[in-house]
């Protein structure tokens, strides 16, 4: 495998780049298609999206934009670290991977807890054990914090994004 990833070379680089774009392409979709969404722009007081056709029909397949966002998340963890592999003591190169990897192992656990913390998370549950999750307060008080998990993932991402930028640019060259 380690052959392969060399043989690559700067390829496997701009793959792991243009999936990391579509993934965070992704991550504006469910964004924007959350109820978090809809109340800020609600607040911030423009007109309530749902009142829009357009948005209607984007906002109904919301929990559709959680497969595509973790197949291409998913590719984009293996080619970048098919072009990194794990860094090593030595490489020029090894402060910024680290960084990078550092970075996007924090967004990953915010994610984790934005999704856990989607309410089409209920859903997807039940259709894998065919049971409710139990109502609880913890339950409750998890889900109230969705806002607070999309500034946490927001931000680690644009961290994971400021150190991608200083190591490679734009476009790797």
């Amino acid at each position: 495998m380690v052959q392969i990833a060399e043989n690559l070379g700067i390829y496997d680089e701009r793959l792991s780049v243009i999936l990391g774009f579509i993934t965070l392409l992704f991550v504006f979709a469910f964004f924007c298609s959350c109820r978090v969404f809809i109340s800020l722009v609600t607040r911030l007081g423009f007109k309530d999206p749902l009142q829009f056709k357009w948005y209607q029909a984007f906002h109904k397949y919301h929990v559709y934009y959680w497969p595509v966002f973790w197949t291409t998340f998913v590719l984009h963890v293996v080619t970048a670290l098919l072009h990194t592999e794990l860094p090593e003591f030595g490489d020029p190169d090894a402060p910024g991977h680290l960084y990078i990897l550092g970075s996007g192992v924090i967004s990953f656990i915010a994610l984790m807890a934005l999704g856990f913390s989607c309410r089409t998370f209920g859903g997807v549950f039940h259709i894998f054990t065919g049971k409710s999750l139990p109502e609880s307060r913890e339950n409750s008080a998890f889900y109230r914090h969705h806002f607070l998990y999309w500034i946490v993932l927001i931000l680690t991402i644009a961290v994971h994004l400021i150190f991608s930028y200083q190591h490679i640019g734009f476009w790797p060259s």
